[in-house]
C-alpha cells in the first residue's frame, strides 16, 4: 500500500515538474507571427535598365526591420544640389504627413562641480588670553594650533542647443541623408494590434490581404540645382500588399510555429517572393519581438 502511494506521488510530482518546465519554454518562444510586405509603385532599375545617365536626382531608400525609412539622396550633377526640408514630407500609411524639418531647438544640458578645500588654523592661545585664562594652562594654550577644513564649490553647466537646418546642400556628385527617419504607421499598428491580442484586448486576428495595395504611403523630397532659384519635387510612392497577424498554434505546451507559418503561406502563396518583407515573431518577454525573418530590398526612385 505505501509502494503504491509513493509511486502516486512520484508520478505527481514528475507531472506538475513537466508542466512548470513546459511553461518556462512556451514563454521563451513565439506566440504571434506577423507578416508585412511592400513594394514601389514604380519598376525598379536592373542590370538591363539601369538608371539614366541624364537623371539628375537619385534617392534611395533603405529600410530596417522596424519599419522606419531612410531616403539618402545622391547628386548627379556638376551643381550643388540644395535640399529644402521645409517642403519635404513623408506621408503616412494613416494619411498624415510630417516634414522633415522639425524647427524645435533641442536643448541638452550637463553640469560639473568641482569642489577645493581650505584649510583653517586658530590659536589657542588668542583664545585663552581672550578668554582670561592665565598660568599654565595659558602658557600652554600659546603654542598650540587647531587646523581645520571649509569645501567651496563651482557648478558649471554646459548647454548644447540643437537645430535642424531648413536647407541641406548636397556637393555634386555627392550623397547626403534626409536629417530625419520615419516609421511607417503599419508597423506601429501591427504592434498595437499584437498587444491587444496578448491582453485580451480583442479577440480577432487580423488578415489584410489586397491584389493592389492595403495601404499607401510616399516621400516629397524638394531640391534645387540653380542655386535656389527654382526647386523640383521628387515624389516616391510606395504600398503595403498584404499585413497579417497570425496566432502561433499550440499543441500539449508545444508551440506550432511551422503549422502557424504553413497557414500563413496558404493566404499568400507567393508571401517569399514579395518585393521587401517582414517577418516578426513576437512573445512574451516585454511584448517585444524575439526575432525576424525578412527580405528587405533596397528601393530606388529617379529623374
Amino acid at each position: 500500500m505505501k509502494l503504491k502511494i509513493r509511486k502516486l506521488l512520484q508520478l505527481l510530482l514528475s507531472f506538475c515538474l513537466t508542466g512548470l518546465l513546459a511553461a518556462c519554454v512556451t514563454r521563451d518562444l513565439p506566440r504571434y507571427v506577423n507578416y508585412i510586405s511592400l513594394r514601389p509603385k514604380y519598376e525598379q532599375p536592373t542590370k538591363e535598365n539601369p538608371i539614366p545617365k541624364e537623371a539628375e536626382i537619385v534617392v534611395e531608400y533603405n529600410i530596417d526591420p522596424d519599419g522606419y525609412f531612410t531616403p539618402i539622396v545622391h547628386n548627379r550633377t556638376s551643381n550643388i544640389m540644395i535640399l529644402d526640408q521645409t517642403q519635404s514630407f513623408f506621408s503616412n500609411t494613416d494619411g498624415k504627413s510630417i516634414s522633415y524639418f522639425d524647427s524645435t531647438v533641442k536643448t541638452t544640458s550637463t553640469t560639473d562641480i568641482s569642489s577645493q578645500s581650505k584649510g583653517v588654523s586658530v590659536n589657542l592661545g588668542s583664545v585663552a588670553n581672550a578668554l582670561g585664562v592665565g598660568g599654565v594652562v595659558g602658557t600652554l594654550a600659546n603654542g598650540v594650533n587647531v587646523g581645520g577644513s571649509g569645501t567651496t564649490g563651482d557648478a558649471k553647466t554646459t548647454t548644447t542647443y540643437t537645430a535642424d537646418n531648413p536647407r541641406v546642400s548636397v556637393p555634386p556628385m555627392g550623397k547626403a541623408e534626409m536629417s530625419k527617419r520615419y516609421r511607417i504607421a503599419k508597423f506601429e499598428e501591427a504592434s498595437n494590434d499584437i498587444r491587444k491580442i496578448l491582453y485580451g484586448e480583442t479577440a480577432q486576428n487580423t488578415s489584410i490581404l489586397g491584389s493592389d495595395f492595403v495601404s499607401q504611403f510616399s516621400i516629397c523630397i524638394s531640391y534645387s540645382i540653380d542655386g535656389g532659384k527654382t526647386f523640383d519635387n521628387i515624389i516616391t510612392d510606395f504600398y503595403i500588399d498584404a499585413y497579417m497577424n497570425v496566432p502561433v498554434k499550440e499543441k500539449k505546451f508545444v508551440k506550432l510555429v511551422d503549422e502557424t507559418l504553413h497557414e500563413m503561406e496558404q493566404s499568400k502563396p507567393n508571401m517569399y517572393n514579395a518585393y521587401s518583407w517582414i517577418l516578426m515573431f513576437r512573445g512574451y518577454r516585454n511584448d517585444k519581438y524575439i526575432n525576424y525573418l525578412n527580405k528587405l530590398t533596397t528601393i530606388w526612385d529617379y529623374q
